[in-house]
């Protein structure tokens, strides 16, 4: 397995492509597609400032794109301005119980494939069997392995098709 040229085998990225008229090649008839590497777009709900500079040190540094908020209010603006690949929630937040918001964006907006990891200091099987039913696709106990946290986000974006197999 090889990076894409130009990127380090930690980086994810999906492809996105687009075709236009000067894609035709007239003497084969066929198209050849341009196609652009865009990093995937991960969407961290996280109000406690230390953690979600620490999430966002690790997960930029392995070459994904982060947006970054505290609030579940602002993660339903962030997500009707524009959709993320992933989306990780702590279940604490300070307007909303974190997981309450996770069934509630699966029941709102039941169409998109968003993967969401759930987050929190509670390891106990009452909550991650909270997490699962609300809709999470997996769980990670803080604090936690970096490498974990790696392989959880590359797993979900990897099941969704959103992260591009070399």
């Amino acid at each position: 397995m090889s990076a894409a040229p130009g990127h380090d085998s930690c980086c994810r990225v999906y492809r996105v492509v687009t075709f236009s008229p000067r894609d035709l090649d007239v003497t084969t008839r066929t198209i050849i597609p341009t196609v652009i590497n865009m990093p995937a777009d991960i969407l961290l709900i996280e109000p406690e400032k230390t953690l979600a500079e620490i999430l966002a040190f690790r997960l930029e540094l392995l070459g994904y794109t982060l947006r970054v908020v505290r609030t579940g209010g602002e993660a339903i603006s962030e997500l009707t301005n524009r959709l993320a690949s992933l989306v990780i929630v702590n279940t604490k937040l300070p307007d909303s119980d974190g997981l309450e918001w996770v069934a509630r964006t699966r029941h709102d907006w039941p169409q998109r494939d968003l993967p969401v990891l759930a987050i929190s200091f509670d390891p106990s099987l009452e909550t991650v069997e909270r997490a699962f039913h609300a809709g999470a696709d997996d769980y990670l106990v803080t604090p936690f392995d970096p490498t974990v946290l790696e392989s959880k986000v590359h797993s979900l974006l990897q099941s969704n098709h959103l992260v591009a197999r070399s």
